[in-house]
């Protein structure tokens, strides 16, 4: 991309030859607005510096004497910017976002995986007489897909896997927070 102001290369939010701010990507991906490296594997403290840095550099206040485009472009970015870091602490949107390009599910959808509703239908029948058992078992089942999903991510970042999987995972993991839910409420 080329600044918008002085034709120069410019990779970010504020062209590092004249200082002009630029427009911000329609579609921002978080790891670029956050300037992190693109991994699943970030730590939730890495994420929070780059967050600090890049925020500094773009606060509102710093641009409180520039015209109303510049000041709305810095609105937009900061925006940008706190929906990045919201994305990139929670593990599952970061999943999503790596796998799909988008933070939230397109829709909400049952799993097609014949073996984990076998597996829910058997927690949720268990449920009704042993409660603790159950839970316990959806516990477990939360588990596995977890790390179902580390190693997939594992194996991408390795360069010998993909993330075909990860949605499909994602979805069954909402599915079982859902029934934790329930769980917390009949058992309380």
């Amino acid at each position: 991309m080329n600044c918008w102001n002085c034709k120069e290369a410019c990779e970010h939010a504020i062209c590092v030859s004249c200082g002009t701010v630029q427009p911000p990507p329609p579609q921002p991906n978080p790891f670029h607005v956050l300037r992190l490296r693109h991994s699943y594997f970030l730590e939730p403290q890495e994420i929070e510096k780059a967050y600090r840095t890049v925020s500094r550099k773009l606060h509102p206040d710093r641009f409180v004497r520039a015209n109303a485009v510049t000041r709305r472009m810095v609105l937009q970015w900061m925006a940008a910017v706190n929906t990045s870091r919201k994305v990139l602490l929670n593990d599952s949107q970061r999943a999503r976002w790596m796998a799909t390009g988008q933070a939230e599910p397109a829709e909400e959808k049952m799993s097609h995986d014949s073996e984990f509703l076998e597996m829910v239908f058997e927690l949720q029948s268990q449920s009704m007489d042993e409660p603790e058992a159950s839970k316990a078992g959806a516990q477990q089942l939360m588990s596995a897909l977890k790390q179902q999903i580390e190693t997939c991510f594992r194996d991408y970042e390795a360069g010998i896997g993909h993330l075909n999987a990860v949605p499909e995972l994602l979805d069954q993991m909402q599915y079982l927070h859902k029934m934790s839910a329930w769980y917390r409420q009949t058992l309380s």
